[in-house]
């Protein structure tokens, strides 16, 4: 049986595994990284350590993504996402550091685990960007329906 992505039920089968493995590995390996990075940012400021966002998943399934906190505690807290000239502002100086390097990303590993990513694959898209592109296309496809 091949399914949607052109993987077939093998292959889908092993890729969890390995991606479960790898990132069960990484979790472990890396709990000291995991711990300090923690500390450091306790230690900043009093807000929330991790930051977690609503994407959407394999077969549109909504789950949270986690990251390590790099922007100051209300940066987005209009709602708006801040474009990466404007993050720059935002950004506290660790999260600067975290950033560069790729830290901040480290607990992705715990949404590998559960199965809501993957090692390999595309990024998931965030809920409000696929709600404002199907509020996009449905207003085209009015505007195509009444020049017809």
């Amino acid at each position: 049986m091949v399914i949607q992505d052109g993987m077939s039920r093998t292959e889908r089968i092993l890729k969890r595994t390995i991606d479960f493995i790898l990132s069960l590995i990484g979790l472990v390996i890396l709990s000291p990284i995991f711990l300090l990075v923690y500390i450091l940012l306790k230690k900043q400021n009093d807000g929330p350590v991790v930051f977690k966002q609503e994407r959407i998943g394999y077969k549109g399934k909504p789950f949270n993504i986690y990251k390590f906190r790099t922007m100051h505690v209300n940066a987005e807290a209009d709602g708006i996402p801040r474009l990466e000239q404007e993050r720059n502002r935002h950004l506290t100086p660790f999260g600067r550091f975290l950033r560069a390097h790729h830290l901040d990303e480290l607990p992705q590993l715990w949404n590998v685990f559960k199965g809501d990513l993957s090692l390999v694959g595309p990024r998931p898209p965030v809920v409000k960007t696929i709600s404002a592109r199907e509020k996009a296309s449905s207003k085209a496809v009015r505007i195509c329906s009444r020049s017809s």
